[in-house]
């Protein structure tokens, strides 16, 4: 989560909440550094890709939903959920505009949480041996079987690991969340059901605005998120025709070679058209 007071071309303030990944947090960054924006609160190293993960950490930032200690680490990259700022809620309540990026269709769960494959192979699987590798590359929507638990377990005492109680539970409930239309539709509409505030969503940039040259999975979201968003009768913000016009090479790290993250000279761009989309000054 991070949330920015937006100037305004006429001088006014906007404050902004806004849930998702680098692709829309380092685009505000630029904003605060170029005295576009003021930060106001910043959660470093976490992210959310899916509609069940932001929902997750709007309930959880405005104290209205608890995440175990234990899974802190994993989920909040910190020691503690109890580290919770009091002012969050506070601040949250201000905003007037949020932006909620949705870059995947699917999440794991476990013990009632929703956690994204970066976050599972990052804080989990590395360093745990080929076992955990394989484990985590069958997850499905049901438990995994025993002979699975089983290897993976003996691959985290080879990797040198001791497995702990939150291991097994983890190996032992982590499901796979396929999200469907529905469901996105279903998650959209609890989310902007607060019609005090504005809500913009904003889907995984396409590497083409030419249909013959569209990524499939990624047109597949944004037509579902579009639908979702129109149900609900909220905004999107696409950035595909930003990055069409700019060009991959431009427009994308390691000039177009890297298919998810801005390059830093282009991250101006974008945080330029969301601060226009996020202040209604004009249209992007």
């Amino acid at each position: 989560m991070i949330i920015v007071d937006l100037a305004r071309d006429d001088g006014g303030i906007v404050r902004a909440g806004v849930i998702g990944s680098c692709r829309v947090y380092a685009p505000l960054r630029s904003l605060v550094e170029r005295g576009k924006a003021k930060s106001r609160y910043f959660t470093p190293g976490v992210f959310s890709y899916s509609i069940g993960e932001a929902e997750q950490e709007l309930a959880y930032s405005r104290g209205l939903r608890a995440v175990p200690d234990r899974y802190a680490p994993l989920l909040l990259n910190r020691a503690s959920a109890a580290e919770l700022p009091d002012r969050l809620p506070g601040l949250i309540e201000g905003c007037e505009v949020f932006v909620i990026e949705i870059s995947a269709m699917d999440h794991f769960a476990c013990a009632g949480l929703c956690f994204n494959d970066l976050t599972v192979a990052n804080g989990f699987v590395r360093g745990s041996g080929p076992g955990v590798l394989a484990w985590f590359r069958q997850l499905s929507s049901t438990p995994s079987p025993s002979p699975v638990l089983e290897a993976a377990l003996q691959s985290m005492l080879a990797s040198g690991k001791t497995p702990d109680a939150l291991t097994e539970e983890v190996l032992a409930l982590m499901t796979r969340v396929r999200t469907t239309p529905r469901s996105l539709a279903e998650g959209v509409a609890r989310i902007v059901s607060d019609r005090g505030k504005r809500w913009i969503f904003t889907p995984l940039f396409d590497l083409s605005d030419r249909l013959e040259e569209r990524d499939p999975a990624r047109s597949a979201l944004r037509e579902a998120l579009e639908a979702a968003a129109a149900q609900a009768g909220v905004e999107v913000f696409d950035p595909t025709p930003f990055v069409a016009r700019a060009g991959r090479a431009a427009a994308l790290d390691g000039d177009g070679a890297d298919a998810y993250h801005y390059s830093a000279d282009f991250l101006p761009v974008i945080g330029d058209a969301l601060r226009t989309v996020m202040t209604g000054t004009k249209a992007p």
